[in-house]
Order: structure tokens, then sequence, then C-alpha cells
């Protein structure tokens, strides 16, 4: 079972507990309510995992949940498992910690051009240099 399985069957396991409709989750995520509705009757077979875990954040939130206790066989301890698949789980565990790492080093990276960008005008009234090759690589980045 894959991650978007998982979100999937997390997200209706949520919606039917708490007897929440396409449209109000509509309402909170701006999803449109026939998307949803079509995820909750099972004629979107592989919904995007982005869409599922903007559903599921977003019931977790309204129902101040932090997380959801799933009694799954998928959820057996590793240790029980044999040694090569243990090594495959955590390889591909830290693949995923990788390619997560990459994408926040990259929001970092997009926030900190954003505020140099708009902190250039305060460092122009105080006059404080700013080098002219950063500010034009921040600029050629945002567009």
């Amino acid at each position: 079972m894959d991650k978007r399985d998982l979100l999937l069957k997390e997200a209706l396991k949520l919606i039917n507990k708490y007897s929440i409709t396409a449209y109000d989750i509509s309402q909170g995520t701006g999803i449109s309510a026939v998307g949803i509705q079509k995820i909750i009757n099972g004629e979107s077979k592989r919904p995007l995992e982005r869409t599922l875990e903007s559903i599921t954040s977003y019931i977790k939130q309204k129902h101040s949940l932090e997380s959801l206790e799933t009694n799954d066989e998928e959820d057996i301890d590793i240790k029980n498992k044999p040694h090569d698949e243990q090594m495959a789980i955590l390889h591909n565990e830290i693949i995923e910690l990788k390619n997560e790492n990459n994408k926040l080093s990259d929001k970092i990276d997009d926030t900190i051009a954003l505020i140099e960008l708009y902190l250039s005008p305060i460092a122009m009234k105080m006059e404080i240099n700013i080098d002219p090759d950063l500010k034009k690589k921040i600029l050629d980045h945002l567009n």
C-alpha cells in the first residue's frame, strides 16, 4: 500500500467518522465539492496526494485531532520483518526524508529571497548597499 492509498484510506475514515460533507470540505479547503464527492463515492480511484493531504489536514484541524490511530496490518513493527525488508524500508524512508529536506531547503531559499527583496527599499533608505547581482538573481528567481 503506497502513501496515496494510505492517505485515501485515512481521508475516507475521517469523513465517515465525522460525517463531513463534500461541501463542508470544499468550503474549508477550496477543493471542488464535485471532486471531493467523487473521492468519497470511489469514482476517483487515485486522487492526488496533495488533495488528500489537504482534506485530512482540514478535517483534523476542524476536529482538533493531532493524529488518527490506525490498526492496519501495514503498521507491523519493523523489527518483525526480515533484515532485507527492514533495510528496504529504511532506505525508502531516508530517500523520502532527503526529498522533503530538499523541498524545505528550496522553500527557505525562496523565503530568504523574498525577505531580501522586501527589505531592499528599507536598505536603500538607510543607505545600505545591496549587491545588484543578488537583487537581479532574486527578481529573476521570482519571475
